[in-house]
């Protein structure tokens, strides 16, 4: 774990929410998913459901955008790595490139906590261009999050998803 002097200002945030989800580019690409199942009455499933649709219509358009800018072999969500341990989540964070998270604060309020982070890259990474990081980070989530809107348990119906909508 990084020193706390050089830990992200919205550490606390990522440390106490009951959902951060999304993924962190840092040695490798990660989908995040870390839930507090115990401070939710459903198991946190709506969250989650909230979590994943919000992603998917705020990235979607982006990836569609810029998939033909980028030369970059993104890998599915399935193959990759899941950080679902907070410890895991801020040691990723606080050493990636890039990163798109959302985070269920418990006090009925999200927060989306997104940046790519310039030099942080080895000179032999994959994907080193900062827009190409970004689209690498969000085609790999919004893949991830499509396949999980397939999934959603029966308990979560379609029109009782809310999304996360973003001013600015």
């Amino acid at each position: 774990m990084t020193d706390d002097h050089t830990q992200p200002p919205f550490h606390d945030r990522l440390e106490a929410g009951h959902l951060v989800y999304g993924a962190v580019l840092a040695d490798d690409l990660s989908i995040v998913e870390s839930l507090d199942r115990d401070a939710y009455e459903d198991d946190g499933e709506f969250a989650l459901a909230t979590a994943v649709t919000s992603v998917s219509s705020d990235l979607v358009p982006f990836v569609v955008d810029a998939e033909d800018d980028h030369d970059v072999s993104v890998p599915a969500a399935a193959d990759l790595d899941r950080l679902t341990d907070r410890e895991s989540l801020l040691e990723a964070v606080a050493d990636a490139r890039a990163y798109y998270l959302l985070v269920d604060t418990g006090d009925d309020e999200w927060r989306r906590i997104r940046n790519v982070v310039p030099g942080n890259a080895d000179a032999d990474d994959p994907v080193t261009e900062l827009e190409a990081c970004r689209y690498y980070l969000s085609a790999a989530l919004v893949d991830d999050a499509t396949d999980r809107i397939g999934d959603l348990p029966s308990s979560v119906t379609g029109t009782d998803i809310e999304l996360v909508e973003w001013s600015g």
